[in-house]
């Protein structure tokens, strides 16, 4: 009668092995990634010079150099939004587009709060200070991206690790220090019976999905300081710091983020980067005698440096700005509405600079940037 055996596998204590006598070298070359890099060098390259030939234009780079421009050459449309943060400026400028694209195409039903409707309410000009926390300067829906994406790839590194502790691979730190990291071990290697090509996009998607990280969090803290850097005005008068310096106008080293926040985030996303590329890529082995190679992965092991990175982020957010003037971050149209300056401040760009009120007519007071003698806003007063 014929039945069903199950055999156990037997244990093994240990393997024979011989060195081969001759060594034998080879060169793996793929003319389609040799093709892929040069090219895209090439566009860089072609990007840099056409940046460098027909842009002509002064860039705003860091906030002192909007702040600059809107000083010598302040935007009407802006004006009378001296209290409000960026937000509320967003929304205005919103209504404002809404109520011109209905006008013009007929078929969007004009909004019933207007710009001008808005601005004739006395509540919507009274200062209301309040102390806000650095998180404030950052738009909503950027938190919530980044905190979405972490969420996401900390749920697919779970599952990553669960999997691989399941195959019986052991991913422990005491392995991982015996072994070394960037080792292509045996029992760490997942077959993949795809080609080359594939297995190649396949271990170098992690770096693309971490650029995107850095990108994001590096815009998030760039948010909160130039905030900070912002409100410090309230406080303190102080020059500009802009990229091409005229009278007493600062020198920048750095865009945004100061040396001390800068350094740790590259330190921390490049050792992020270096992990992954050295806990998940290509490994082809060839059998000496037979036809037949293998393409394997190795489990990733870097989530704890993109916890650091994003646990930094939110403490960060929790600090409250020094002072109460109107959030402005990066928007360019509540900066722009805080450069109103007088009429016979000219020269206020290039000068030591101060945010408070400079006039008052008919009890309505004004605010902005000015070299002048500025006092700080009264509560429940209003100001244009």
């Amino acid at each position: 009668m014929i039945g069903s055996v199950t055999f156990s596998q037997p244990p093994v204590q240990y393997c024979l092995s011989e060195k081969v006598p001759e060594q034998r070298c080879e060169l793996n070359f793929s003319l389609t990634f040799a093709i892929i890099v040069v090219l895209s060098n090439l566009v860089k390259v072609v990007c840099m010079f056409l940046t460098l030939w027909r842009h002509d234009v002064l860039a705003l780079i860091t906030i002192g150099d909007a702040i600059e421009s809107f000083l010598d050459r302040p935007d009407n449309f802006t004006k009378g939004f001296c209290i409000y943060s960026d937000r509320l400026v967003r929304l205005l400028l919103e209504w404002e587009h809404k109520a011109q694209a209905g006008s013009k195409m007929n078929f969007l039903p004009i909004i019933d709060v207007t710009r001008e409707t808005f601005l004739d309410d006395p509540e919507s000009r009274k200062w209301r200070p309040q102390k806000r926390r650095w998180w404030s300067a950052v738009p909503t829906v950027r938190w919530v991206a980044s905190g979405l994406l972490y969420a996401i790839l900390t749920f697919i590194a779970t599952i990553a690790y669960v999997t691989i502790a399941s195959h019986g691979i052991k991913s422990d730190w005491d392995n991982l220090r015996k072994e070394g990291l960037g080792s292509p071990v045996g029992n760490n290697i997942i077959g993949m019976n795809h080609s080359l090509f594939i297995t190649v996009i396949i271990a170098n998607l992690p770096q693309v999905v971490l650029s995107y990280i850095y990108v994001l969090f590096n815009s998030l803290y760039t948010c909160m300081l130039a905030g900070h850097e912002w409100t410090q005005f309230a406080k303190y008068r102080k020059t500009l710091r802009v990229t091409s310096p005229v009278g007493a106008q600062r020198s920048t080293y750095w865009l945004q983020l100061p040396y001390r926040y800068s350094l740790p985030l590259v330190i921390l996303s490049s050792l992020l980067a270096w992990l992954a590329s050295q806990s998940l890529f290509l490994v082809k082995i060839e059998v000496m005698g037979f036809n037949n190679g293998k393409r394997a992965v190795q489990a990733d092991k870097s989530v704890l440096i993109g916890t650091l990175i994003m646990l930094g982020a939110i403490l960060l957010g929790l600090r409250k700005y020094t002072s109460d003037m109107p959030i402005a971050s990066i928007s360019s149209g509540a900066i722009s509405a805080a450069c109103h300056r007088p009429d016979d401040d000219p020269d206020a760009a290039v000068l030591p600079l101060q945010w408070g009120v400079v006039s008052k007519t008919d009890g309505l007071g004004h605010c902005c940037f000015s070299s002048q003698l500025v006092t700080p806003p009264i509560p429940g007063h209003l100001y244009v």
